[in-house]
């Protein structure tokens, strides 16, 4: 940014204050929509979902935000009508994707998807009609 002309400390500042501004906000219109907020929504697992779903999806991605929030919702309904203790379940999972994927569900699928699209659109084509191959000394004059 500052190539362009723009200070970087301004643009991160007023980053920070619309952040701080919309969430205030939606923190202040929660309770009038609701009509009563308890001590619940500040319990790990509510402001836990969201760092694990952003994780799942992938980091750095909205469309890995959306999809690990997808996922995490799917497993939670899923998981949640087998077991009461769906949070384990979830917890392993959470693990596994941190171990074994570590830029998300999108970092992992994204290349293969380019790499299929990629593999179809360099697939040589056969001419229409090839010609036909003489061999030496069988050529007719």
């Amino acid at each position: 940014m500052p190539f362009l002309g723009y200070s970087v400390w301004r643009a991160r500042m007023f980053s920070y204050v619309l952040a701080g501004l919309i969430a205030g906000l939606s923190g202040a219109l929660y309770p009038m929509l609701r009509g009563f907020v308890s001590p619940e929504l500040m319990f790990f697992a509510t402001s836990g979902n969201a760092v694990i779903s952003v994780i799942i999806g992938g980091v750095g991605t909205l469309i890995g935000a959306i999809y690990g929030s997808v996922l995490l919702v799917v497993l939670k309904s899923i998981i949640g009508s087998w077991t009461e203790h769906h949070l384990i379940v979830i917890g392993l999972i959470f693990m596994v994707c941190v171990m074994f994927l570590p830029k998300g569900l999108v970092g992992f699928i994204r290349p293969r998807i380019a790499e299929r699209l990629l593999a179809g659109a360099q697939k040589p084509t056969a001419p229409p009609f090839a010609p036909a191959r003489l061999e030496a000394g069988s050529a007719k004059p």
